[in-house]
């Protein structure tokens, strides 16, 4: 399998760091022009740096834009800078979020808050926004969501981020459904145990306990993770749209 993102334009969300950076570098590499959005813009010179270095001889645009995707008008905003640069948007990466631990007696309204607004918020406002501009084009359009294993069984002192990424895989599907007569499918990645700077504190103090119930006994990485969206994206997965797959390494694959 040959992929090739030629004059393809990736928007990824919360792209700066973590995943969505490796999910910029893969689409990249690939010959795609990325635009990287966030809310920390300092970050964004060192994603560029990060990105060029990694892959010298490709000539595709790199763009950043700080933008809160929980605001409808923030992003038509951005939208319409990108317009004009490119033609149009090919693909969407719902890749924005956040993580914390907090029991549910102790939490906070205001976390709460910024847990819906980057979360769930953000996926289903982006896939909105930019919906709307994806349905009047031709050709592969695509739209990939990003939710957790905790989507799935949900993680202790964390039932807020854990119901948020499970109402994502449904919103995938419904969404899937209603933009298929644009030509535009919508899928969606969950992760399991994935080694990066939001997540290595908390693997390092419990690494035994989350290790046990991997198959694969390992943790992922941000690689797997592009390359399962890469594919999702692409020519080859044309007849694919409403799918959550699972990568995980095998996680509960039995109970012992």
């Amino acid at each position: 399998m040959v992929y090739n993102f030629n004059n393809k334009t990736v928007l990824i969300t919360g792209g700066a760091s973590g995943i969505g950076l490796e999910i910029a570098n893969s689409y990249y590499k690939l010959n795609a022009n990325i635009i990287i959005c966030g809310r920390n813009k300092e970050k964004f010179q060192n994603a560029k740096d990060f990105i060029l270095h990694s892959n010298p001889n490709k000539k595709g645009e790199i763009l950043t834009f700080q933008c809160d995707m929980s605001s409808e008008k923030n992003i038509k905003i951005m939208v319409n800078e990108i317009k004009n640069k490119f033609d149009e948007i090919n693909i969407l990466v719902n890749n924005c979020s956040t993580w914390s631990l907090s029991s549910i007696l102790e939490l906070k309204v205001e976390d709460l808050d910024n847990a819906y607004n980057n979360i769930l918020k953000s996926t289903i406002i982006g896939t909105k926004i930019i919906g709307s501009e994806m349905k009047n084009k031709n050709g592969n359009k695509s739209i990939i969501n990003i939710s957790s294993f905790a989507g799935f069984m949900p993680q202790q002192n964390a039932s807020i981020y854990s119901c948020l990424k499970s109402a994502i895989i449904n919103f995938t599907k419904s969404s899937a459904s209603e933009l298929a007569k644009y030509g535009i499918r919508v899928n969606c990645i969950t992760p399991g145990v994935i080694n990066t700077n939001m997540t290595k504190e908390y693997i390092g103090k419990n690494k035994n306990k989350l290790l046990r119930p991997i198959a694969l006994n390992r943790f992922g990485n941000t690689k797997e993770i592009a390359n399962a969206i890469i594919f999702l994206s692409s020519e080859y997965a044309e007849y694919i749209t409403g799918e959550n797959l699972c990568i995980t390494g095998g996680k509960y694959l039995t109970q012992k």
